[in-house]
């Protein structure tokens, strides 16, 4: 039987209409323009793309349309963008644009059914629910809040992913706040019990290298790998420089 194809999705951020990358969700160091970036991962025949405004959120400003409008029209690849998006009209705006996904993360943790709202529109395969989790000085895993930049206590990570399954979702990105920007392997222990979820799982948060997102294929219960830092660093030094898996590297993924 043929291995399913393992997808590596390139994560961009974007700030106030720039490319940076965080490093535990703190100041994002300035990458380059997001726009040039698209054009590079076009080159390089990206699968797909997905794009976070995390200044949207923190500020609480609907998401950059005329940015997203740009990335979109650019774009050679499907799309998916998460930022600032509280209600139906931003999520109808953003397709109507050319974004193939939404991502919902804030407004997922406070009223779940708006998930449905979009879903029942334009099905549920349009809409992402974004999870963060980041672990205390103990060791304890807990759901985090972006927006409110504090950990919550009402769900576990496990509760609001089946939560997001029984609605219908799809897709899941999991972020883990502990791991981002710091290149030193992903959450492959956590991963590991993702057991029996019907929702396909895309875990973000500290690939530094190929062998990370190797070994979340071979080892995680996930068929999916969201990448940053290694896409737009040149290595572990952190020199910028946008890049893609290398033609070999995607044969040992496929």
């Amino acid at each position: 039987m043929s291995t399913p194809f393992f997808r590596t999705i390139p994560i961009l951020l974007v700030d106030d209409g720039e490319l940076v990358k965080t490093v535990k969700f703190k100041k994002g160091q300035y990458i380059g323009d997001p726009i040039n970036a698209m054009k590079i991962f076009n080159e390089k025949e990206v699968d797909e793309l997905v794009i976070l405004d995390i200044g949207a959120s923190k500020n609480k400003t609907d998401p950059d349309f005329a940015l997203i409008e740009q990335l979109a029209s650019e774009a050679f690849m499907p799309v998916a963008y998460g930022g600032g998006i509280t209600n139906f009209e931003h999520a109808k705006k953003l397709f109507a644009l050319g974004i193939e996904k939404v991502i919902i993360n804030s407004e997922f943790l406070v009223r779940p059914d708006f998930i449905k709202e979009i879903a029942s529109v334009f099905g549920v395969q349009s809409v992402v629910v974004s999870i963060d989790y980041k672990y205390s000085l103990f060791g304890k895993r807990k759901v985090y809040s972006h927006k409110q930049k504090k950990t919550l206590s009402k769900y576990t990570v496990e509760e609001l992913i089946q939560l997001a399954a029984n609605i219908g979702v799809a897709e899941i990105v999991l972020n883990s706040v502990s791991h981002d920007g710091m290149m030193q392997g992903m959450d492959i222990d956590f991963l590991k019990q993702l057991k029996g979820f019907k929702v396909n799982i895309i875990p973000i948060g500290g690939v530094g290298c190929f062998k990370d997102i190797l070994a979340v294929k071979e080892n995680a219960n996930v068929k999916a790998c969201g990448v940053g830092s290694k896409f737009v660093y040149q290595d572990k030094s952190r020199s910028v420089m946008i890049n893609y898996l290398k033609p070999n590297e995607k044969n040992i993924l496929e």
